[in-house]
């Protein structure tokens, strides 16, 4: 099984004593709920069939006008709208450097006040005026783009998103999202679907396993990598040890931060990570790459070891295929490829695999790389900054998210800016990006650069030319912030007896189920929020176990 170290994941900012726990000792102890661009944590809010018709009609006014007000708080959004509504000849403008933010103001007001108020404006500002049809773009009444809220236990997010997709027959592409999520855990997300059918989205509810749709909504835009302010998480850390040290280690992550790395569950959850498959890949090694995928791994059992050790004695594709159960995507993928082009035609069978998973483990390799460029950083220059680093110039939303997103299908025109002596004074520790490979970004004038060229030569590769044999691996890169802090942290310590569940699920809420026991709460500190750039919400729940 690989370890945090083997995927970069080696140092800490504070060396205090700190206190240990075990984290994900059951997958419901884990939970993560996106957060919004407005801000607004999801959840999953119903999951009863709804007509169409009803879909996005029934607001009242004043919950129109306050949806559209929360996107950019205290600018009188809403009494300028209100005069426009009332048949006033009115024209205002406000000044909104955040293009996700006059994004979102523009697509909301066009689905709440069709026809009645029209949007314009310029790259910093938005124009509200009264609806002329010669100007205004016209919204259709529905949109067509079907939104809503993914709930699943314990499965990753593609593997959700390609049974959604084998089951209703609507093309896996169609769907999109603003990031993944963890595997081994409950996760809460949106997810927009172009032209999806809402009856056979919803019918799922009655057959699926482990994840569940609703808080189904259209809209006339999109979701799109990146579209969330952050997460929320609630983790419980089980069979505590140092609960003498968890207040001063829970407030220097609220103040001082972490390092950001890439999470495990970026790497997968199996005992050979999924960057050693992205690694082949971008390499062009397809028959080692097959190899990585179809082998048995020390953590299978059932259908998926029966099948391995069968397609490793025979070597035959069509008898294998009927053992692997329908969740192997990528083996059966192969296997279906080996029977149609030949047993020798590995390039077929990797290409074969749905595009977001074969790109999963390219960007897992490129997250690795990042993570080890991130400890070399600290060990180097600690939380300074220094010339030649890299900083983002302006803020943007988006790129504050990217570690949730596909990075191959970003635009890539983040500007960023090398540090230079006159600059040491302009910039905090927190504001330092760094870079994953590819080819349309920029890497650090200092010794991190060598130090990228070192690690990835271990590998084959050249930092400075990502540019593989097929056009599809031609990875443009992206920044992430070395750094991040959390905000609205808050922690309990419970004491409990068993291994029952210590978080209330969204799905326990709506069908009414209460838990057996919150454990005994003798400590509990809620720190005032504290937000800098990237939204992390925690709430951490500590455990000493009590033997019955």
């Amino acid at each position: 099984m690989f370890l945090e170290k083997s995927c970069g994941i080696s140092c800490f900012i504070n060396h205090r004593k700190g206190f240990r726990g075990i984290m994900k000792a059951r997958f419901e102890d884990f939970h993560v709920h996106e957060v919004d661009l407005t801000g607004r944590k999801v959840q999953l809010e119903h999951i009863q069939p709804v007509e169409k018709q009803d879909l996005n009609v029934g607001k009242s006014l004043e919950q129109k006008l306050e949806e559209v007000e929360s996107i950019y708080p205290n600018h009188a959004i809403s009494d300028h709208l209100k005069q426009i509504l009332s048949g006033e000849q009115v024209k205002f403008e406000i000044a909104v450097q955040d293009k996700e933010t006059r994004k979102l103001l523009h697509q909301k007001t066009r689905e709440h006040f069709d026809e009645q108020v029209g949007t314009s404006g310029t790259p910093d500002t938005i124009v509200f005026t009264n609806y002329d049809p010669k100007k205004h773009k016209r919204s259709q009444k529905l949109g067509k783009y079907l939104h809503f809220t993914l709930y699943k236990e314990d499965r990753d997010t593609m593997e959700c998103i390609n049974t959604i997709s084998r089951i209703t027959r609507i093309p896996s592409k169609q769907f999109t999202f603003a990031g993944t999520k963890d595997k081994r855990a409950i996760t809460t997300q949106r997810v927009s679907v172009e032209n999806g059918s809402l009856e056979r989205l919803q019918g799922l509810n009655k057959t699926a396993r482990n994840f569940y749709l609703g808080n189904f909504e259209y809209a006339t835009q999109r979701l799109m990598l990146g579209d969330l302010s952050g997460n929320h998480f609630s983790i419980v850390l089980r069979q505590l040890e140092g609960a003498e040290h968890v207040q001063e280690s829970l407030e220097a992550i609220a103040e001082t931060g972490f390092i950001n790395y890439y999470g495990m569950q970026r790497f997968g959850t199996r005992s050979i990570p999924t960057s050693d498959a992205g690694k082949t890949i971008l390499a062009g090694k397809w028959q080692e790459t097959v190899d990585l995928i179809m082998c048995l791994k020390d953590e299978d059992i059932g259908e998926y070891k029966e099948a391995r050790e069968l397609w490793l004695k025979n070597r035959n594709p069509e008898e294998a295929l009927q053992k692997f159960p329908k969740g192997a995507i990528a083996e059966r993928a192969i296997l279906s490829s080996y029977l149609k082009h030949g047993m020798d035609n590995h390039a077929s069978a990797i290409q074969s695999i749905p595009r977001n998973l074969r790109m999963m483990y390219v960007h897992a390799y490129q997250s690795l790389v990042w993570n080890h460029m991130a400890s070399e950083r600290f060990q180097l220059y600690g939380q300074k900054v220094v010339v030649g680093d890299l900083v983002l110039l302006g803020s943007d939303t988006k790129l504050d998210n990217l570690e949730e997103a596909i990075q191959d299908r970003l635009d890539n025109k983040a500007q960023v800016k090398i540090v230079t002596q006159e600059d040491l004074d302009k910039y905090s520790y927190m504001d330092v990006v760094l870079p994953l490979p590819g080819s349309s970004i920029q890497y650090p004038q200092n010794e991190m650069l060598q130090k990228y060229k070192d690690y990835m030569a271990l590998d084959g590769f050249d930092p400075l030319e990502m540019k593989g044999n097929l056009k599809e691996y031609h990875l443009k890169g992206s920044y992430r912030k070395v750094f991040a802090k959390a905000s609205n942290l808050n922690y309990k310590i419970l004491k409990y007896t068993d291994d029952e569940p210590l978080i209330q699920s969204d799905l326990q809420r709506l069908n009414g189920q209460e838990l057996e026991s919150q454990g005994i709460s003798y400590h509990s500190r809620r720190r005032p929020d504290c937000i800098v750039g990237r939204v992390y919400t925690l709430n951490v729940t500590v455990c000493h176990h009590v033997p019955s």
